[in-house]
């Protein structure tokens, strides 16, 4: 008897043991099933739940983290408000933050652990977010905080950052996305942003991958063209092709060479397979005084002791070109903008800090003046500046388009060893009236990443060009085989962008 009564004894306080660990708001989910870390209270861990997706909810709205057992983090700290889904797959999860013990679990519906061959990344899928198809997207950011968007699979995501007041253009490739707050965003779908398809622009090899374009426009024909343009070829960065080209165009989207010129208007330097000197950077301007074109490039030297020199080739039809001359030597001078104002040669370039300089000639260019930094700030963080466009806009603002690239290892950043980022920049904009004090730079156009667009993998030195009240940009894309191309995208500013295609009837001369 009296082991019969102690029996009885162990179980109730053993049940009364289990109630103090799990609190009775949680009698709805299986709590044989979820753990409460026995030292700290701020811990939940998942384990042996049947595979599946689960509403996650909680009455009181707390700061949230999910990661494996094994400490891998797959969110940043969610705020769970109203209902969320939180896919199980397999491993063990642990929840964390203050108030998991408000936390329920409901399972809806079972899930396989494979989509299109890949693990589905565990995480917080919100309700009203699940029928999102794959498009692009504008998302509004109401709060005061930064919002992280995550989406795709355990071996492959991409996150996207919109700061607070900020809307941001999102692409949707995958079916899975995850939100870091469910109130804190706004979703519309958004016209797109980039080209369906690249300008058609022969070169001189056999191939239509331009980079690096550089496009004016005039208010009068010049030899019977309105747009004139210099880019360099440069398939699967082949620097032997990346010599001056010349394209002219009535509409902005058709683009000739004109009758009698033979690109490029300079080969390549040294030997051929010689990889250390080669052409590169076009930039041209038109000088209303000697009605004449200005085409601007760099050819770099790695024998030399001042690596790049800035050259420049004029012509009065836009057919026969001069022969070249040199205009200054520089330590790096990438992707000089040149802008000829009363006189003045106003030159912009990046330096090997990836610093943007100005120096200025008010002499015909036999003398500059000495270097000026000009201070760049971006919105975001661990963003760099790689090549830019400068133009003098009607308003009198110097606008500033630059081809930059994020960096977050924790490792220097250099020239040297920024591995793939620079295959994968976005571009970004900002003014200045007075050519010092510029705001902060925005991204206003990035890749078309998760598709199989021709610039899918990333952007580089863009130009853009003012007509009426609109913008229209001429920006280089990659895709993630090495092609190049050159895309159009036009809008009232640089936050309003469409994109323009080849194929499109449109004429953006008017």
């Amino acid at each position: 008897m009296k082991k019969f009564i102690l029996a009885v004894l162990s179980v109730v306080l053993l049940l009364q043991c289990a109630l103090i660990v799990m609190p009775k708001d949680k009698r709805d989910v299986i709590l044989s099933k979820l753990t409460f870390n026995s030292s700290r209270s701020n811990e939940l861990e998942l384990k042996d739940l049947e595979d599946g997706r689960y509403i996650i909810s909680s009455n009181r709205p707390k700061e949230i983290s999910i990661e494996e057992k094994n400490g891998k983090s797959f969110i940043r700290p969610f705020t769970v408000s109203k209902e969320g889904f939180l896919t199980y797959l397999n491993s063990s999860l642990v929840i964390k933050g203050e108030g998991v013990s408000n936390l329920k679990l409901k399972r809806i519906e079972k899930v396989s652990g494979f989509e299109n061959g890949k693990s589905i990344l565990p995480g917080v899928y919100f309700t009203n977010r699940n029928e999102i198809t794959t498009n692009a997207y504008r998302v509004k950011n109401t709060t005061s905080q930064p919002i992280e968007i995550f989406q795709g699979t355990t071996e492959e995501n991409t996150k996207d950052t919109i700061y607070p007041g900020d809307t941001g253009l999102v692409n949707i490739n995958k079916k899975r996305i995850q939100i870091s707050s469910e109130d804190a965003v706004k979703f519309s779908e958004a016209y797109p942003k980039n080209s369906k398809e690249r300008l058609f622009l022969p070169t001189a090899y056999g191939n239509i991958d331009l980079i690096h374009p550089s496009v004016i426009l005039l208010d009068e024909p010049f030899n019977g063209y309105k747009f004139w343009m210099a880019a360099t070829p440069y398939l699967k960065s082949d620097m032997s092709s990346e010599n001056p080209h010349i394209y002219a165009s009535n509409d902005g989207v058709t683009w000739d060479v004109p009758t009698g010129l033979v690109n490029p208007i300079d080969p390549k330097p040294g030997q051929p397979k010689d990889r250390s000197i080669y052409n590169s950077d076009t930039h041209l301007i038109y000088n209303y005084e000697k009605n004449r074109l200005e085409c601007f490039y760099r050819e770099y030297n790695n024998k030399e002791k001042i690596k790049a020199t800035i050259k420049l080739r004029t012509s009065t039809d836009g057919v026969h070109w001069s022969e070249e001359s040199d205009i200054i030597k520089l330590p790096v001078g990438l992707s000089q903008a040149v802008v000829l104002e009363d006189g003045v040669y106003k030159m912009w370039y990046i330096d090997g800090n990836f610093d943007v300089c100005y120096i200025e000639s008010v002499d015909g260019m036999k003398t500059w003046s000495e270097e000026r930094i000009i201070p760049i700030e971006y919105k975001e963080k661990n963003v760099y500046s790689w090549h830019l466009d400068v133009q003098k806009n009607k308003d009198g603002s110097y606008g500033m388009l630059i081809s930059s690239f994020k960096f977050e290892n924790n490792k220097k950043v250099d020239l040297y060893n920024t591995g793939g980022a620079r295959q994968e920049m976005g571009l970004y904009y900002g003014s200045s009236k007075d050519n010092q004090n510029y705001s902060e730079f925005i991204k206003v156009l990035g890749p078309t990443t998760g598709t199989n667009n021709w610039d899918n993998r990333g952007l580089y030195r863009s130009c853009y060009v003012s007509k009426n009240d609109q913008v229209i940009v001429y920006y280089s894309g990659i895709r993630t085989d090495g092609g190049r191309g050159l895309g159009i995208t036009v809008g009232k500013d640089m936050t309003h962008l469409k994109g323009v295609s080849f194929s499109d009837i449109v004429d953006l001369s008017y």
